[in-house]
């Protein structure tokens, strides 16, 4: 195929600009080392595979794309690592005592005894007038600040958690729940304050946080809206009676809605 023709052309063609065998090696291992090109191709899809297993791909463009965006990636790695250790080697030439310094942390020696092996206290803190103390001093104090908040920080949060577990503790007491009840409310809010922390929110969460602070006031709601009903219910029933009652009187002689009459179920005929 033309493409496998031009991967091996432009691998070749780098190694013989440069002179780098490995350019060579990679050219033939990319182009299959004169393989037929389903070959070839059948090679490379089964590497990209191995490598980007999750990925989806629909056309043999797709693989050799995601090749040349592998190596290019693997390119910037090996940069990234040349540049790490350049930096490295500078530092321990500077100070040779930090490469002894890693060694013996390395090999399990604690902090404090690598560096009172290889520092004295006048070393790691300059005096007062001597270059860079007012730095060392200003760092000094930033780390004495940040650990005291690490500190305060932890502590408060223990105490956090020993207190939601009582409350916890008291919430299933008092609402009376058994143990699959309580496996099922702590999953549902476990994962709502997963999702939360996330950042991420749904609408069924905000329903239940809506129902949650709107609990107190839907109950008297519906405390006062049964109220209501149950009045009405109440007053219906002396309609009807009084008008099963009213049917019963003789029509002769007289108004059925007498003063006397209206008296009585006057209250229940209101509207």
């Amino acid at each position: 195929m033309e493409k496998d023709s031009k991967i091996a052309t432009e691998g070749a063609g780098t190694a013989a600009t440069t002179g780098d065998a490995s350019a060579l090696n990679n050219a033939d291992r990319i182009a299959g080392a004169g393989a037929a090109p389903a070959e070839t191709f059948s090679k490379m899809r089964a590497y990209m595979k191995s490598k980007l297993p999750d990925r989806n791909f629909g056309s043999d463009e797709e693989y050799e794309d995601a090749l040349m965006e592998h190596i290019e990636n693997s390119d910037k790695t090996v940069d990234d690592y040349r540049t790490a250790d350049e930096t490295i080697r500078q530092v321990v030439n500077d100070y040779p005592e930090m490469a002894e310094i890693i060694e013996d942390l390395s090999a399990g020696t604690p902090l404090e005894v690598a560096l009172a092996k290889h520092f004295d206290r006048t070393d790691l803190f300059p005096e007062e007038g001597e270059l860079n103390y007012e730095e060392a001093k200003a760092a000094h104090e930033a780390r004495k600040a940040k650990r005291a908040e690490s500190k305060e920080f932890v502590a408060l949060r223990d105490k956090n958690m020993a207190d939601s577990h009582k409350e916890i503790e008291a919430f299933i007491e008092e609402e009376g729940l058994d143990e699959e009840q309580v496996n099922e409310f702590i999953g549902k809010f476990d994962k709502f304050m997963a999702d939360f922390s996330d950042g991420k929110i749904s609408r069924a969460g905000l329903k239940f946080f809506r129902q949650a602070l709107n609990y107190d006031d839907d109950m008297a709601a519906a405390k006062e809206a049964g109220a209501v009903a149950s009045k009405n219910e109440k007053i219906e029933a002396k309609r009807a009676k009084a008008a099963s009652e009213t049917d019963s009187l003789p029509t002769g002689g007289g108004d059925v809605f007498s003063p006397a009459l209206t008296d009585k179920y006057g209250e229940a005929m209101l509207p």
